[in-house]
């Protein structure tokens, strides 16, 4: 008996049907496409061929976060490919928060000071919180209890914050922070007016759910950016 397969109107992005807009989408854009496996090819070869890092705290710190950076690209390259462009861009965010953080480590290794500052406040807020919310707090064992009062009581020493706009302005990529950042901020990371409207096609009663070739040209050229400006300016502590 022939199994029949999901479509997409019955199981969406997990239908197997999806291989075949991959398929179209890599020749239609196989030039693009190209250009990003070559410039993955090569960040991610340098990467692997790191056999020691430096004995400062920075640099290792920089250096996952440049893995960080990479991993997002490809995973961008990949959602894009099967028709989702939006989310592709998401994980751009995400890579180019990563690439702000990572060169800025390298020209500045004080950073690492600010985003332990940063992360120490995020924490404590979230202590505080749950804290303040009684039936949640009240569920904890006494251990538990302890452990975040404690951690609330235990400010931080160092002083400091650390901002994407920050780290970019310190890796001197405030150009793609404005150009790029901020617009997929706008229009793909969180939900708004911008981000609805990228699910209807000519009117906001032609709903749209499928693949779809829309941000594409735009996600392959911003993933082969980021490959290449990172692997440039990482090179310096990778080798």
């Amino acid at each position: 008996m022939k199994t029949e397969v999901p479509s997409i109107e019955v199981a969406g992005f997990l239908s197997p049907e999806i291989e075949n807009y991959r398929s179209n989408f890599r020749v239609k854009y196989a030039l693009l496409l190209a250009d990003c496996e070559r410039a993955s090819a090569v960040a991610t070869t340098r990467l692997h061929a790191v056999r020691s890092v430096a004995r400062d705290k920075a640099t290792p710190v920089a250096i996952a976060l440049w893995a960080r950076c990479i991993t997002a690209c490809q995973s961008s390259i990949l959602l894009a490919e099967r028709g989702l462009g939006l989310e592709a861009q998401i994980l751009l965010r995400s890579a180019l928060e990563n690439l702000f953080l990572s060169v800025a480590l390298v020209k500045q290794p004080d950073v690492l000071d600010k985003m332990i500052a940063k992360q120490n406040k995020e924490m404590q807020k979230q202590a505080k919180a749950i804290s303040q919310h009684k039936d949640n707090f009240d569920a904890l064992n006494p251990e538990n209890q302890a452990n975040v009062q404690s951690f609330i009581e235990s400010a931080s020493t160092i002083d400091g914050d650390i901002s994407a706009h920050g780290a970019a302005e310190i890796a001197n990529l405030e150009f793609l922070y404005h150009a790029s950042y901020r617009t997929l901020s706008l229009i793909a990371a969180h939900p708004s007016l911008a981000t609805a409207a990228q699910s209807f096609g000519e009117s906001p009663f032609d709903l749209r759910f499928g693949p779809s070739d829309a941000h594409l040209d735009e996600v392959f050229k911003l993933a082969r950016e980021c490959l290449s400006i990172g692997d440039t300016e990482m090179a310096p502590v990778l080798g």
